[in-house]
């Protein structure tokens, strides 16, 4: 019994794991066959993704191919982070995509501090809020009322910044303090450069208020993931620049997808790995000490 539940327990940790790597969607209005011209389309589209440190905001949308087998493409990384870890997260998303979505036409994936997105149709300064993942830190706050206060008017203004101008590149972070022992609050908010002021903001806005459903109004951070514009709060800071090499904190939660669209998380393999010699390993040795115990007590 003790081994099913050391089993159960550290099942627990393998999925949870697993959520905090990335998030991707698997739209399934339409699957391509590998050898087909939209597949050899998308393939080279994918691979062909220039280097990013000549890129203005970290974003980038492209095409390859023509007419029935056309592929649209639109990548974009996290404002805060360098030209060289953007360049890395694109790479791999750009990798990891077709693997986790193999045969559908378009698909959509978060991952780190990046996300990338390719479809057979055209999606470029085309505000979409759907998909959409709602996710949340599972530690609630002591003071509900004020945190929401306080959260509400850091969100809001970061809004009114992130869309204010063009110079902003749709993107804004900062804090608020909450004058209690919880410290401060940290919020970041940021649209695709495509979308106009006017989208970034209704997508934004929607965003922020998708907080009350996806956060219980009582939780300490949470992640709004739209293919538009993305948005996340947490009582630490977690938008500082990356130590190479050291990846950002792990987002957390439950996912909400729309209608038509397959969920897939997949799970690192080289944890699960980890995770499975360590439940055999202490599985046999109780089993060795039990055998032992036997023949003294026989």
């Amino acid at each position: 019994m003790a081994s099913f539940r050391l089993l159960f327990f550290l099942s627990g940790i393998l999925i949870h794991l697993g959520l905090t790597t990335q998030r991707h969607i698997c739209s399934d209005t339409g699957d391509y066959s590998a050898n087909s011209i939209y597949g050899t389309n998308l393939n080279n589209l994918l691979s062909s993704i220039p280097s990013l440190t000549t890129l203005k905001d970290g974003f980038y949308n492209t095409t390859a191919g023509k007419n029935g087998n056309k592929v649209y493409s639109l990548s974009l990384c996290r404002g805060d982070v360098s030209s060289a870890d953007c360049r890395k997260c694109i790479n791999t998303t750009s990798h990891e995509i077709t693997k986790l979505c193999p045969t559908q036409k378009e698909a959509i994936i978060w991952y780190k501090v990046c996300m990338l997105r390719y479809s057979n149709r055209a999606i470029f300064s085309i505000l979409e809020e759907t998909p959409f993942y709602s996710l949340w830190n599972p530690n609630n706050n002591s003071n509900s009322g004020q945190f929401n206060m306080v959260l509400g008017d850091l969100m809001d203004g970061l809004v009114t910044r992130a869309t204010s101008g063009a110079s902003t590149g749709m993107f804004a972070t900062g804090e608020a303090n909450l004058k209690t022992s919880q410290g401060s609050i940290y919020g970041l908010v940021q649209c695709t450069p495509d979308i106009s002021q006017r989208d970034c903001e209704v997508c934004l806005k929607g965003a922020v208020g998708q907080i009350q459903i996806c956060c219980d109004d009582n939780k300490q951070g949470g992640v709004v993931l739209k293919p538009s514009c993305n948005m996340r709060y947490e009582v630490f800071r977690f938008y500082e620049p990356i130590v190479a090499g050291i990846p950002p904190p792990p987002i957390y939660g439950n996912g909400s997808n729309s209608s038509g669209f397959v969920v897939i998380i997949a799970v690192p393999t080289v944890i699960t790995v980890i995770l499975l010699w360590i439940i055999c390993f202490i599985v046999r040795r109780r089993r060795t000490r039990r055998r032992r115990k036997e023949k003294v007590d026989a």
